[in-house]
């Protein structure tokens, strides 16, 4: 049986002018999912949003932000634009990895104290 992420609990997915299909939103709680597993004790909250800037023109014209809230850091936020939905979803995850492991690094060699492991004891 395949094991449940915990940020698949805390990830919220928005759209204007997309449609989120099934295939899709799996897609996303996987990716997601996968980049993020290793840090989930230090998330606060994920979210990830799609919008269609031109609508009907067609296009590359979508744009995904995906935002994590890391607990006592700042958030981190990565935004990808194109055309094909599963494509964008696969680099901000990829991304936002290793944008949120950068930020937590730094967080440990500020306060050697404090480890990434124990982040959100503070």
């Amino acid at each position: 049986m395949k094991k449940e992420s915990p940020v698949y609990m805390r990830l919220d997915i928005r759209s204007r002018n997309v449609a989120l299909t099934s295939e899709l939103r799996q897609h996303i709680d996987r990716r997601v999912g996968q980049a993020l597993d290793r840090f989930e004790p230090h998330t606060q909250r994920i979210s990830i949003v799609f919008i269609d800037v031109n609508g009907p023109k067609g296009g590359p014209d979508k744009v995904c932000r995906l935002t994590v809230v890391l607990k006592g850091c700042k958030q981190v936020a990565v935004t990808e634009y194109g055309s094909n939905l599963f494509r964008i979803v696969g680099r901000v995850a990829d991304r936002v990895n290793q944008r949120v492991s950068t930020v937590l690094e730094k967080v440990r060699r500020f306060d050697p104290t404090r480890s990434i492991r124990t982040a959100e004891s503070s």
